[in-house]
């Protein structure tokens, strides 16, 4: 798995910003978001080039909120509007939080919402020319993120995966995913390959505790547990985005931008550490390293 740099947090509307290395066949654009309550339209442009006003795009996804609403997509090119493509539906409704997944395909861009395939749209100019994304309109962002395409859309849970090179200081794990609505527990294991040990296992639970526990196994016996977080930083029927950043001492975690918790190192050292598993009552978007 590539690695792509650590998401655009929470940035200030309207927004034009690099992608990083371009769009490649597989690349996978992840937009968290709110509309605004008061929400007319806003859209989301894969561009070539930077200038607001002048450059072509090479999609351009508009929500727009009148009547039951429906949603524009068109090309911009030599100053001119294409012909526009209307699907008469709205995914996102006024005032509720959306993920937006947009993934680059070769001969097309295949958008989905809330884990929902929507909509598909014919390449009408080379997506080898896009740089670029703009985000517009009565719309908030959480989090823009830039996702390799073979970790894709909807990853089969239980998930396995190899973690090349293993643990390093400053190597970071980001995963994204949505919890089920009737969610009884999940779980993530960081561990090496080669043993049975689990380095750190972190195990939101919902049904009879509201709590995430957090513990490690060795030699087949579980470690002392950790409970105790101000908030539970998970919901049931909520995306997530997961960050765990392997400090010197301890793996630092976030959820959502946000800080979570802190959880020393229990295994030496942390190079052995070169699996990731993931399980139980949840969806699984992506996970890049």
């Amino acid at each position: 798995m590539d690695f792509y740099p650590q998401p655009v947090y929470n940035p200030v509307i309207p927004y034009t910003g690099p992608i990083p290395g371009g769009l490649q066949d597989g690349k996978m654009i992840m937009i968290k978001g709110r509309v605004l309550p008061d929400c007319k339209r806003f859209h989301v442009n894969l561009q070539c080039g930077s200038m607001t006003q002048n450059c072509d795009v090479a999609f351009h996804f508009n929500p727009r909120y009148e009547g039951s609403g429906y949603v524009v997509c068109n090309t911009f090119e030599n100053q001119d509007w294409a012909s526009e493509e209307r699907k008469f539906e709205m995914p996102i409704q006024k005032g509720e939080t959306f993920q937006l997944l947009i993934l680059v395909q070769a001969d097309c861009y295949k958008v989905a919402v809330n884990d929902k395939h929507f909509l598909e749209f014919i390449h009408r100019i080379p997506f080898s020319r896009v740089d670029t994304i703009a985000i517009d309109g009565q719309v908030e962002v959480i989090s823009l993120s830039f996702i390799n395409s073979n970790v894709g859309f909807n990853l089969q849970v239980p998930f396995k995966t190899l973690i090349p090179g293993g643990l390093a200081v400053l190597r970071t794990i980001f995963i994204q995913g949505t919890v089920k609505p009737n969610c009884d527990n999940f779980f993530i294991n960081l561990k090496p390959s080669n043993s049975l040990d689990i380095a750190f296992h972190v195990s939101p639970r919902f049904r009879t505790e509201h709590v995430v526990v957090r513990n490690n196994r060795k030699q087949n016996s579980w470690g002392t547990e950790e409970r105790t977080l101000p908030e539970n930083p998970f919901s049931p029927g909520q995306p997530f985005e997961l960050t765990i950043l392997c400090e010197p001492s301890f793996f630092r975690i976030s959820v959502n931008g946000r800080h979570a918790f802190d959880f020393n190192h229990r295994y030496q050292p942390i190079q052995l550490i070169d699996e990731l598993e993931i399980g139980g009552d949840v969806t699984l978007t992506a996970v890049r390293f």
